[in-house]
């Protein structure tokens, strides 16, 4: 294709060339363990108002003891974790499984490198898959090679850190940063801080201290690229309740929305995701004095739970990630939301 003059019939042929693979608008993916006999896992899509699921291809045998991190990379189709097969050995390695949004079939499965993996993180405008891992006393941010699990340091590590809330971590892809909620391990165990990595050069942007009361408990991170806000999903000790909270990564400060969700929630490590379209936070998790996971909708804008459809007991949930529909997209400079 030859364009001579910047017309708007040359850039649409451009983006047409180069626009990512097409997917179904606005799907909410899940991994789903089924135990014995089976002890197997599958990739589903659920349906947020009713609870239903369907399956994305078939089982995937002898998996998976998960690690509590995922990711997705919705343009390429590919659904990240990290985890074991059954048959591993507990002291094998780490795996980090790729799996496709298409078929639900393993596209990889390789072997990490020793290291605590804290957070999981794709992004989707430099096409890398970030991970904040603790290695030798310290905590960085690494890109991992999807294909070999062989991991690369991003700038330098922080030293005496972190102790890290499992599942608290988002990417702002927009604006280069990676948070992750944790302390120093010369922190009070009442302190917690809320970091951002610069993901261009692996520098410490900010650990504002303390975000976090005695009485709560920050379980999921979430960013919401229109129009820039990090949501918290955080549960206050002392009232036996779930809300959604607005975090300054800034400087900590923390806005509550709404009263929050009474007599909840027991919640899985990775169990959340964001819809930006539909302005929609979901998360897993058990109600007070019940034993069956639900899947909970929540209003970005008020904070208010919308759905709580109730889940199979038969089976296990572990992950929920949100591929969007339109997906960003960058082109010769532009930023196409």
């Amino acid at each position: 294709m030859t364009c001579l003059v910047r017309s708007i019939g040359c850039l649409a042929a451009f983006a047409l060339a180069f626009a990512p693979p097409a997917i179904a608008a606005n799907e909410l993916f899940g991994w789903v363990f089924t135990g014995p006999p089976t002890d197997s896992s599958r990739l589903v899509i659920f349906d947020p108002t009713s609870g239903a699921h369907t399956d994305v291809g078939g089982a995937v045998a002898n998996c998976c003891r998960v690690s509590g991190n995922s990711a997705i990379d919705p343009a390429g189709q590919r659904f990240f974790f990290t985890g074991n097969y059954m048959t591993d050995a507990f002291s094998d390695p780490l795996r980090l499984f790729t799996i496709s949004t298409a078929t639900g079939l393993v596209v990889s499965d390789a072997p990490l490198p020793s290291g605590v993996l804290n957070a999981l993180q794709w992004d989707p405008l430099a096409q890398k898959l970030f991970a904040i891992v603790f290695v030798n006393g310290k905590e960085g941010l690494y890109e991992l090679n999807t294909a070999t699990g062989d991991r690369t340091l991003v700038g330098a590590e922080i030293a005496g850190c972190c102790i890290v809330a499992p599942g608290a971590s988002a990417l702002d892809f927009d604006g280069n940063r990676l948070f992750f909620i944790g302390r120093y391990h010369a922190d009070p165990q009442t302190v917690l801080r809320i970091f951002t990595f610069a993901t261009l050069k692996g520098t410490l942007v900010a650990d504002p201290a303390p975000i976090l009361p005695g009485n709560r408990n920050y379980n999921f991170l979430e960013w919401d690229p229109s129009p820039g806000t990090l949501y918290a999903l955080v549960r206050d000790t002392i009232r036996t309740s779930e809300g959604l909270t607005t975090v300054n990564p800034a400087d900590g400060a923390a806005s509550p929305l709404g009263s929050g969700i009474s007599v909840c929630c027991g919640v899985g490590l990775t169990g959340s995701a964001l819809d930006p379209n539909g302005d929609r936070f979901y998360f897993l998790g058990i109600p007070g004095g019940e034993s069956n996971w639900r899947l909970w909708s929540v209003a970005l804008s008020t904070g208010a739970g919308l759905n709580k459809p109730q889940l199979s007991d038969a089976e296990r949930y572990n992950f929920l990630e949100f591929a969007p529909s339109p997906l960003p997209v960058e082109l010769t400079g532009f930023t196409i939301k």
